[in-house]
């Protein structure tokens, strides 16, 4: 029996997800399965984008509500008149400093004001998916926020998995990134030298976060593209003025696929299930 990742919308809709197996997937099984077997099966953390369907107006004036909203609660963020690249960057590091101490367990945010932050997460990283070019809807979410509840990666696993490889379909499962910050590939994606080297931060645990991706063609050409981000860090640093690095963190910086999606649903479809009629719950089978 196939291993599938199956996701429960509201209206009775599932997508079912095949997933590969191999060592990074297994990882990611070990990680997930406690978790959803003591029923931590709701997804949480959800934010996304999906090409031609979500509005930057729309988004961006949320966006200021709930900057507001946080901004009236007395805590430190950056109210703004225009929205651009720098100004994203700026409003998800400051999210990062006000969610750290619920992973912590030291916050007592009041639920509004919880949601607010939360939410200047999802809608800064839909604007950011509206304004990249490289044509792909993406959508990500986690089960859960336990610290402890991860597997840390290996160099092995770098070098064998963090990498592009072909695929049979455009609708793909990866692993989530679960990092604070922005990794090497972020940095040259972003045109953003000024994140090296303090600001840099490589993947290092595998967590329950998962990022689908809805490209607009199956992958054929993964040695290809290997070889091209390759290049293009290197080239990246050249023009910057940054040491050329050469360790795995750095070098093997994508994310991992997990599986490919069984159904074929177009994006617009797609974007009424995560968006309008909302997941529910999630599940392994075949495991």
């Amino acid at each position: 029996m196939a291993m599938q990742y199956i996701m429960h919308f509201e209206n009775g809709d599932k997508i079912h997800w095949n997933l590969i197996d191999n060592e990074i997937t297994r990882a990611w099984i070990d990680v997930i399965k406690p978790r959803l077997d003591m029923g931590h099966d709701k997804p949480i953390g959800q934010h996304g984008h999906w090409l031609g369907c979500d509005g930057v107006e729309e988004a961006t004036a949320l966006l200021k509500e709930n900057v507001k909203i946080i901004k009236d609660a007395g805590y430190e963020i950056t109210e703004f008149e225009t929205i651009d690249r720098d100004m994203l960057n700026t409003l998800h590091e400051e999210f990062h400093a006000l969610e750290e101490p619920i992973f912590l367990g030291t916050a007592d945010y009041e639920p509004k004001l919880d949601k607010a932050i939360r939410d200047v997460n999802e809608l800064v990283h839909r604007i950011e998916g509206m304004i990249k070019t490289n044509g792909n809807s993406y959508w990500v979410f986690q089960v859960d926020t336990d610290l402890n509840a991860r597997i840390p990666v290996t160099d092995e696993m770098r070098l064998e998995h963090w990498k592009f490889r072909n695929t049979r379909t455009s609708r793909l499962l990866r692993l989530g990134y679960a990092t604070i910050g922005k990794n090497m590939m972020h940095m040259v994606n972003d045109a953003d030298p000024g994140l090296w080297p303090d600001k840099i931060r490589p993947q290092q645990n595998i967590h329950t976060e998962t990022i689908i991706e809805i490209a607009t063609k199956p992958i054929y050409w993964a040695d290809q593209m290997n070889t091209e981000l390759s290049n293009s860090i290197d080239q990246f640093c050249k023009d910057n003025d940054i040491p050329i690095p050469t360790e795995p963190k750095h070098r093997n910086c994508i994310q991992p696929l997990l599986g490919e999606m069984e159904e074929k649903l177009t994006v617009p479809e797609l974007h009424n299930l995560f968006r309008n009629v909302g997941m529910c719950r999630v599940e392994l089978s075949g495991i």
